[in-house]
Parts: structure tokens; C-alpha cells; sequence
């Protein structure tokens, strides 16, 4: 499978029990990399020679799996660091990513045949904001949201040859409300208007409908965030608060067969 394309199907249902008993909150842990580290991984999102291979809507894309070449220098020191972070897991697969227009609500959940989708890491590598890139003590304020509520597509038929390809326009997108496949709604809007708009002015406050904030996690150099796979989340309003884009390292991960 394509790791830039999503199988439209639902899990089986020992995979689907496994994904509920293993959800958990967001967190987030500072100075997870040294000064070398995060300097290395930042270099590469910076180097104007660096090449996108998937360059979508919302966002340019380069994943890559463990095997793969460009995480031959990134293996060595950041399975230890991920192993006493998250316990046991496998690695999925990397991907530098750099915004154009932020994410709106979603879960990075795809859909496998056996394995069990466990956590997605985000460590921030650059904040630019429009007058052009500042150093990294610099940075605009700028966040990542993760909500209470969750995707297991339950809802999804169990055999389907329909693809969904993400990274092409966000306009489709149901409201989490209105998807049947978001579960843990709360009935009414929860997040008062005016936080909402705060955060994400390029989300329409009708779309905070059943929605629920587990955590808002700031862009701070050297630090990682997580959450699970199945967990909603979303960019703030990065382009209305005058950043011309961000960039970062994502981990997607699997739990151990």
C-alpha cells in the first residue's frame, strides 16, 4: 500500500477493540532532542535543495520508511530516543513535511490489513513567519490541536477497492459531526466561539459542533508531541496569525506483531 493512500474499509474487529484499548491523551515532552539532533533534522527542511516528492494542497510531502536512505542518519539516534519514549512500537515511516494552508480537523488513521496503527509523533523543526525565516529562539506562537474525539473507521464497509488520497483539498470534508465514523462527540458546542476562532480561524465555528479539546501542544523547538493515530486533530490558523508556513518531522507508528 502506498503510504499517500488511504483503503476505505474498516478494520477487523480484533483490530478495532485493540485501537479503543490502547487510546490515549496527547502529550507532549520538551528538549526530547539535543541542540546536534534538532540541527540536523531542521538543516534538512531548510536546505533549499531539499525536493518534495508529493506536493499537494495543503501541504509538501517527502515519507519515507526506516529502511529507506534519507533515514539512514536518523535510525541510530532516534529509535533509542522513541523506544523509551513510547515502549515497545515499530516505525512506520517518516516524513518531512512543510505547510501551505493549514490542516483542518482530521485523524491520520489509514486503514492495514493486520497491523494495529498505535502513535503519531510531531517534532517541530521551523515556524516562518512572513517577513522570512527567524532563528529558532524566535519563533511565532503557532500550535497543534488534539480533540477528545476519534476515527477507528468503524463505519466503513469491510472490503472496498475505493481510495481516498488526502493532501488534495480539504473543501469535501465532512463536519466530525456529521461523519459517522467520529465517535466520543458531546452533544452542543463545548468550545466557546471566541476560543475557537482564536485557534482556528479557518475552520467555520459551526464545524466545534461535538467537539472537545484534549490538548493544544505549542510548536517549541527541540520538543515532541504525540497522540494516537485515531485522534482528531488540527492546525491552528498559522496563515492568519501572519506565518507564511512551518515546517516539522513526523513519526507514524505501529504496535509491535
Amino acid at each position: 500500500m502506498s503510504k499517500g493512500i488511504y483503503h476505505h474499509r474498516r478494520f477487523s474487529a480484533k483490530q478495532t477493540n485493540k485501537l479503543r484499548e490502547i487510546a490515549g491523551r496527547s502529550k507532549r515532552t520538551f528538549n526530547f532532542l539535543d541542540q546536534r539532533e534538532f540541527e540536523f533534522l531542521r538543516s534538512v527542511v531548510l536546505d533549499p535543495a531539499t525536493e518534495y516528492p508529493e506536493i499537494g494542497a495543503v501541504s509538501k510531502y517527502w515519507g519515507f520508511g526506516p529502511e529507506h536512505a534519507p533515514a539512514k542518519d536518523i535510525v541510530p539516534w532516534l529509535m533509542p530516543k522513541l523506544e523509551r519514549l513510547l515502549g515497545p512500537h515499530e516505525v512506520d515511516f517518516f516524513a518531512y513535511q512543510e505547510a501551505i494552508t493549514p490542516w483542518k480537523i482530521h485523524a491520520d488513521i489509514r486503514w492495514h490489513e493486520s497491523r494495529i496503527p498505535y502513535r503519531v509523533l510531531l517534532i517541530p523543526l521551523d515556524v516562518e513567519p512572513n517577513d522570512g525565516t527567524v532563528s529558532y529562539d524566535s519563533w511565532p506562537e503557532t500550535n497543534t490541536v488534539v480533540f477528545e474525539q476519534r476515527n477507528f473507521l468503524a463505519h466503513y464497509p469491510e472490503s472496498s477497492d475505493d481510495l481516498i488520497i488526502p493532501n488534495t483539498g480539504q473543501d469535501h470534508w465532512l463536519r466530525s459531526c456529521d461523519d459517522p465514523n467520529v465517535e466520543a462527540l458531546i452533544p452542543g458546542r463545548q468550545i466557546p466561539e471566541q476560543d475557537w476562532n482564536a485557534l482556528f480561524g479557518h475552520i467555520p465555528y459551526e464545524e466545534a459542533e461535538g467537539m472537545t479539546i484534549d490538548r493544544i501542544n505549542p510548536w517549541i523547538p527541540m520538543s515532541i508531541m504525540q497522540w494516537d493515530n485515531t485522534a482528531l486533530h488540527a492546525a491552528d490558523d498559522f496563515l492568519g496569525h501572519r506565518i507564511r508556513t512551518k515546517r516539522c518531522f513526523m513519526i507514524f507508528t505501529f504496535l509491535p506483531e
